[in-house]
């Protein structure tokens, strides 16, 4: 008999994958998410007129990394949107979510703000009770 976590860990492998494939990222309900991906350990509230004015600012994807307890977004040429004048190393690894599933996330409602979290292996992105996961790591895939 296969145990639940078995289940649990080959489904999140599988969405692993198929999200290097296609970088969109996959929107699941947070109880979902807490127990596939792990407790939140570091979060950051972004308002969502702000994430909706960075996704005007870039096509197609954004990245996001959390260092140092500073949230930094990058556009799809990984030029930096946020904050103003921090510097990155090419090498950085960034999250990167599709402008679709990200405005996806975005059209629930909520009146809680949305929250990038780091989590002990991925970057999220919740809202209200949703959250987004299985984005793609950039390096080393950036298209």
């Amino acid at each position: 008999m296969v145990s639940f976590f078995r289940v649990s860990l080959l489904a999140a492998i599988i969405l692993l994958w198929y999200s290097s494939a296609t970088g969109q990222g996959k929107i699941f309900n947070k109880e979902d998410a807490d127990e596939l991906f792990g407790p939140v350990l570091h979060s950051i509230e972004v308002s969502v007129n702000a994430l909706h004015n960075f996704t005007n600012q870039t096509t197609n994807q954004l990245m996001f990394r959390i260092r140092d307890n500073q949230l930094i977004i990058l556009d799809n040429k990984r030029k930096i949107l946020y904050p103003a004048g921090v510097q990155i190393a090419s090498q950085e690894v960034f999250t990167v979510y599709s402008i679709t599933m990200i405005n996806e996330l975005l059209s629930n409602v909520s009146t809680t703000p949305v929250r990038i979290e780091q989590r002990r292996d991925v970057l999220s992105i919740s809202y209200g009770q949703m959250t987004m996961e299985v984005g793609t790591p950039c390096p080393p895939i950036c298209d």
